[in-house]
């Protein structure tokens, strides 16, 4: 008897095999990580939780400088423009991300009685996030080229593994300690995605020269002028729980690290969406098929709206499972949280012609004055307003670093193709609308069996346009 889901996936094309498989890897990894969370909420206090979400935050930064972010826009450009160096491109960038990490690494030790104290971590814990920051670099960098390639298998083996690996060991190794079940936390993952994603490095340069000189020259031409972009971002996501954690305190960072991840739920969905949108995008451009870009981008927009509130929609439910009463407050900054990650996926997709174009200074301008903005506003509001005001200051910057890179892009492929590819009414219609709605929603929050009846609803309109899901999906295929 034959099955209709084998035959159906069989029928699809290897590119849409491996897109899905990819998207469907994240969201088993969002469910494992929040099937997990109420276990570590009750094993940690808020102070011991916001430690351990302030250490990734931490993490996030140095891995700019290690790393170069060399998996991001760059290398999958690269993908695409010399895709007849495939093998040269994943050898060099695993070559020149290691080096990178080394130097790091040195500058490090030779400052590190100096910089402990600044990031308010011991020797230990610091040096464990340069090498889990390249383990990263290493698997994103094969990520990839398996996605270049229309491969999935490897990669699904790899992130059930870890997603089921790290909480297991976690849990074991939290539940012995009395003590430090932050660190020992952090010491868990360290384990897991360096014995995993490490051995990936042997795989990469076994593929071609761990130095090519051209091939470096290109990626630090382009990557480091990035560098303020990317500090950017991670200003903009992560330092809101550093600052709350030394202006405020460690029980209110983890409050506020809780409702960010629980918001960033949505942003697991967008890095799949995205890993997928950028090299058809970068396609699309290369081809000057612009319309077809604009006409997806607002279709995908449109369905990442709609996950935010369905996000925002069901956030007393599941912070109620997830963590004890006290971590419950965490929903006064669902709404911008939700609000952010749904900007920094539209400025990802307008950043694409300025990464095809070579076009990284600008990037770098923005990016640098939207995370001067988010520094100077966190620090005189979460001192006036309390911790909560961190969210609504990352949503402004974020809406204003979208606005910026709507306008490049805009400039850019009227010069390059003669017209403009983004219909400024269309997306403030959707970005106002999310944010309306999801405030609306808040106001519910009392009133669940309303809120359901809103859910159900929404399902049933998108069951009757099912037809224009499918075809944003199979458009970004």
């Amino acid at each position: 008897m034959n099955n209709p889901l084998k035959a159906k996936w069989q029928s699809l094309s290897k590119p849409a095999q491996a897109s899905l498989a990819i998207i469907c890897c994240r969201v088993f990894q969002m469910g494992i990580s929040v099937l997990f969370t109420p276990v570590f909420t009750r094993l940690m206090t808020t102070g011991e939780y916001g430690v351990y979400t302030v250490i990734f935050s931490w993490l996030e930064v140095i891995a700019v400088f290690s790393t170069l972010n060399l998996s991001d826009g760059s290398f999958q450009q690269a993908l695409v423009k010399y895709n007849t160096r495939k093998n040269d491109l994943m050898a060099a960038a695993a070559g020149l991300g290691t080096f990178t990490s080394i130097v790091v690494f040195g500058v490090y030790f030779l400052l590190h009685q100096w910089l402990n104290p600044l990031l308010g971590f011991d020797t230990l814990i610091c040096g464990c996030m340069i090498i889990l920051a390249w383990a990263g670099l290493m698997c994103d960098i094969w990520t990839s080229v398996q996605k270049n390639e229309y491969k999935y298998k490897a990669k699904i083996a790899v992130s059930v593994f870890v997603a089921i690996a790290e909480p297991l060991i976690g849990i074991a190794a939290v539940f012995f300690m009395q003590e430090n079940k932050a660190e020992v936390r952090f010491f868990s993952v360290v384990l897991v995605e360096t014995i995993t994603y490490g051995g990936f490095f042997f795989y990469l340069v076994n593929k071609g020269r761990f130095y090519d000189k051209k091939l470096w020259g290109y990626f630090l031409t382009l990557n480091i002028p990035l560098i303020p972009h990317y500090l950017t971002g991670i200003i903009l996501n992560q330092t809101d729980r550093i600052m709350i954690k030394s202006l405020v305190g460690d029980s209110e960072a983890g409050i506020y690290g809780l409702g960010h991840n629980w918001a960033w739920m949505l942003f697991m969905i967008t890095s799949a969406v995205l890993h997928s949108m950028h090299p058809w995008i970068f396609k699309r451009i290369k081809e000057h098929e612009i319309q077809k870009i604009a006409k997806t981008s607002y279709g995908v927009l449109i369905l990442i709206a709609i996950a935010g509130l369905g996000i925002i929609t069901i956030t007393p439910e599941v912070l109620y499972i997830l963590a004890p009463a006290d971590y419950h407050i965490a929903t006064k900054v669902i709404v911008p949280l939700v609000g952010s990650v749904y900007f920094m996926f539209a400025y990802n997709l307008f950043c694409c012609f300025e990464f095809y174009y070579e076009k990284t200074k600008l990037i770098t301008v923005v990016s640098s004055f939207a995370g001067i903005l988010n520094i100077f506003l966190n620090y005189v509001l979460i001192g006036k307003f309390g911790w909560t005001a961190a969210g609504y200051t990352t949503l402004f910057c974020h809406a204003c670093l979208a606005a910026a890179h709507f306008i490049i892009a805009n400039r850019i492929s009227q010069k390059e193709n003669s017209e403009k590819v983004f219909n400024p009414v269309i997306i403030l219609i959707i970005s106002v609308l999310l944010l309306l709605v999801g405030e609306m929603m808040v106001l519910l929050y009392d009133h669940m069996v309303i809120r359901y009846v809103i859910i159900l609803t929404g399902l049933f309109v998108m069951l009757l346009k099912r037809d224009c899901v499918k075809n944003i999906i199979n458009a970004i295929r």
